[in-house]
């Protein structure tokens, strides 16, 4: 099992965590509140920004990305793959009236 940080689910777990609005967060950053819900769907954000909402929070940048820490799963190391297989036959050709 792999990891990989989204720095969209950290915005949106110290957001709750803290109990911050967006607009709050996009007052304390000076940017427009549309700004802040881009971040919560980031995937990736610059280093800057990452440092600057860590601070906010008051958290380290490590702590603040360990909130969005993903566990993701390699192709091999998934087994609860499930496959209906019918009995029935398939058929093939025109309907008979």
């Amino acid at each position: 099992m792999t990891s990989r940080f989204n720095p969209g689910l950290s915005v949106r777990y110290a957001q709750a965590r803290q109990k911050v609005s967006n607009r709050a967060l996009a007052k304390h950053m000076e940017v427009n509140p549309i700004q802040v819900s881009r971040w919560r769907d980031a995937d990736d954000m610059r280093l800057s920004r990452v440092e600057s909402l860590a601070t906010f929070f008051g958290m380290t940048v490590p702590e603040f990305l360990e909130l969005g820490q993903e566990q993701v799963a390699p192709a091999e190391e998934v087994t609860d793959v499930v496959v209906e297989v019918s009995d029935s036959p398939l058929t093939f050709g025109s309907a008979v009236a």
